[in-house]
């Protein structure tokens, strides 16, 4: 029997094989921004992202990413399944999320070049974590959803999360449409039905166009010809069954 005996890594080469990970933790970052809408010509802090919808559309079900594209860097995977997770969870943030995670592999990077273990970085983000979560507690804002809701403190938040799909202009008028709606559906001490709000699209109209009915639309032509289009305090009769004559057949 023959036995082999090795020299443990030096403090420079185990730092070596720690740098080169995280390069390859940072290849994979970058891999999959052009998939995730983002732009590689640009700086994290600077460039404009666009996820367009498919974290939205569910793109990345089942799997968190198709092997075409990603293949199977864990790291990749690891970014994939985080924004998934915040958009399962919240239904917005996502872009935010992968900036995140770009940004403190960047920073973390400049600690790994300096010869810090990482096991020392994920203590100082657990760390930041607590402390975060701390400020929230302390900074955060109560909403009453009482008989009369703070319409203010709704608006700002429907505000805030539109302004992030929309530009300025559209988002404040969609705000107003969005808070109304929500209130007019509203029942206390139960689960709010989104599915009694219906959006219509209208052809040849514009996007600053956008009102809010607070009743129903029938979206129906005419019988006849001769009917009359306009008709003020009259009656609608709504019913399940068809009213057209059906030759029966025996």
């Amino acid at each position: 029997m023959q036995w082999e005996w090795r020299a443990r890594p030096s403090g420079t080469a185990e730092r070596e094989a720690q740098a080169l990970t995280f390069r390859e933790r940072k290849r994979a970052w970058g891999e999959s921004r052009p998939s995730l809408g983002i732009d590689q010509g640009h700086s994290i802090s600077t460039y404009q992202v666009k996820l367009k919808v498919k974290l939205r559309n569910r793109w990345l079900r089942p799997f968190p990413f198709p092997s075409q594209k990603f293949g199977t860097n864990p790291t990749a995977i690891m970014i994939g399944r985080t924004a998934l997770a915040q958009d399962d969870v919240s239904g917005d943030g996502t872009i935010s999320t992968v900036l995140f995670i770009g940004e403190l592999m960047k920073q973390s990077e400049r600690y790994i070049d300096k010869g810090m273990h990482p096991r020392v970085l994920v203590d100082g983000f657990e760390i930041a974590e607590r402390a975060t979560l701390e400020f929230l507690e302390k900074f955060q804002t109560p909403v009453v959803m009482g008989d009369e809701p703070d319409k203010d403190i709704l608006k700002m938040v429907a505000r805030t999360t539109l302004r992030t799909k929309l530009y300025e202009a559209l988002a404040d008028q969609l705000t107003d449409i969005v808070v109304n709606a929500v209130l007019c559906i509203r029942k206390p001490d139960e689960p709010i039905d989104l599915f009694m709000v219906e959006i219509m699209l209208m052809r040849h109209k514009f996007d600053v166009d956008t009102r809010l009915v607070e009743g129903l639309v029938l979206d129906h032509r005419s019988g006849h010809p001769d009917m009359k289009r306009p008709a003020e305090n009259c009656h609608i009769l709504t019913c399940n069954v068809s009213l057209e004559y059906e030759k029966r057949s025996v």
